[in-house]
């Protein structure tokens, strides 16, 4: 199931990029010196499963979306920040044992956890052509908005965490400017967060990205 819609989540991307009005039939030559202001989408795709996060389980995959702005700072390098919000959550169950060791109950629980995600990073691009490919790096600074347990049963590890996460963000992608409009896909790996402020682990998990934007 998740496969099929990771494939589906794929393709719809690619129409979007590829069927925009107009088509790509060639580079706007406005595109220099710039600045874009858009709107970015997609979809975060977590692993099946995570032992060594606070909590284990099925990590179903979650929509993103925000803001973001892009500029140039020469031919190559362009400079862009993201406002993304961003939702996870967890799936796992929990076993109620006897003195004796024997299972007496079980629950399935579900964790949500909503982030607001700022992202800055520079885009190296190859030669400026109709379709231009180029190469992501940054960091994100991930701030928790809510997080929830249903049920909320005790457990050793409370779900109220304070304070920002930092990761690094690496990827590549496509671009085009069509009509005025820079209309751009691309996957990145968000990983390595650390909590800043807190000896805590995170519960923000590495995560497979698939976005694509429309800038104006």
């Amino acid at each position: 199931m998740k496969t099929c819609l990771n494939k589906a989540v794929v393709l719809a991307l690619a129409a979007t990029f590829f069927c925009a009005p107009g088509g790509l039939s060639a580079e706007d030559a406005q595109t220099e010196g710039r600045t874009y202001f858009g709107i970015k989408g997609g979809l975060s795709l977590l692993p099946d499963a995570a032992a060594h996060e606070v909590y284990p389980g099925v990590y179903p995959n979650k929509p993103v979306f925000g803001v973001f702005m892009e500029d140039r700072f020469s031919e190559e390098c362009w400079g862009w920040l993201e406002i993304l919000y961003l939702a996870q959550s967890s799936v796992y169950d929990v076993f109620l044992r006897d003195g004796g060791g024997k299972i007496v109950s079980e629950h399935k629980v579900i964790c949500s956890r909503k982030y607001l995600e700022f992202v800055l990073g520079g885009k190296l691009r190859a030669e400026t052509r109709t379709v231009t490919p180029f190469v992501m790096t940054g960091g994100a600074m991930s701030v928790l908005l809510d997080t929830s347990r249903n049920p909320d049963i005790v457990d050793p590890e409370q779900p109220k965490f304070r304070g920002p996460a930092f990761s690094a963000v690496v990827g590549m992608g496509l671009e085009a400017a069509v009509g005025g409009l820079l209309l751009s896909i691309d996957v990145r790996f968000d990983f390595f967060a650390e909590r800043a402020f807190s000896d805590r682990i995170t519960p923000k998990p590495d995560a497979l990205l698939l976005m694509a934007g429309i800038g104006f």
